[in-house]
């Protein structure tokens, strides 16, 4: 309850409004924002105690890092957040390898809540994105690169940036890299991250690669 916020009336917390979020302690006992009195004796209360005395060492964590217009929220299929999510990735591995990526491929189980209207905080962005994954740059022979599709067809999509893929009945119909279909023999620039190289939800995107750049 203390996490829904159901009966307590708790909310997020940012760095200024924690006793209006969270509630205070008087002693042993948890005063809720709900204005409801927990006795120390209660689990609430034991709980309450710990979430606010880590609230100090969270404070770094309250910063506004961003602003968004419309929730994002968080599902089990392509939608904006994912979007937002690959295309970060695969702009970022082309900044940091100064070479522009064809594709981008994040999984989307790596996304772990959505991204709220407003205000955005860094523990908003750490709670979306808790895993420590890094960013890697692969070069990937189209052939290759069609195999991974054609694995995402006959289970679901992963979140995809710079390619178009049309499926009929399973089976991979098309694929656009960019305007341009894909080219088997071509060697393609992949952004992505360490998650998928060695098995992530089981894709193993350095066996498929001819180059596998860390970041």
């Amino acid at each position: 309850d203390l996490l829904d916020g159901s009966m307590t009336g708790c909310t997020a917390a940012s760095a200024t409004n924690v006793e209006q979020a969270l509630g205070m302690m008087d002693g042993d006992n948890y005063h809720a924002p709900s204005g409801k009195v927990y006795p120390g004796s209660s689990a609430t209360s034991k709980v309450a105690a710990l979430v606010l005395a880590a609230q100090p060492q969270m404070v770094d964590l309250k910063a506004v890092v961003a602003y968004t217009e419309e929730e994002m929220p968080h599902l089990k299929t392509e939608g904006t957040l994912s979007n937002w999510f690959v295309d970060i990735v695969t702009a970022k591995v082309s900044e940091l390898v100064g070479t522009r990526m064809d594709v981008g491929i994040c999984n989307l189980g790596g996304i772990r809540k959505g991204m709220p209207k407003g205000d955005v905080l860094l523990d908003d962005i750490q709670s979306m994105f808790p895993f420590k994954n890094y960013l890697v740059h692969l070069k990937m022979k189209g052939s290759e690169l069609r195999k991974i599709f054609e694995f995402m067809a006959t289970r679901k999509f992963e979140a995809i940036s710079g390619a178009t893929v049309e499926v009929t009945g399973g089976k991979v119909t098309s694929v656009l890299v960019g305007d341009s279909p894909l080219d088997d023999e071509k060697i393609y620039n992949v952004a992505t991250i360490s998650f998928l190289l060695n098995g992530g939800d089981g894709y193993y995107l350095a066996n498929a690669s001819q180059e596998v750049n860390d970041l």
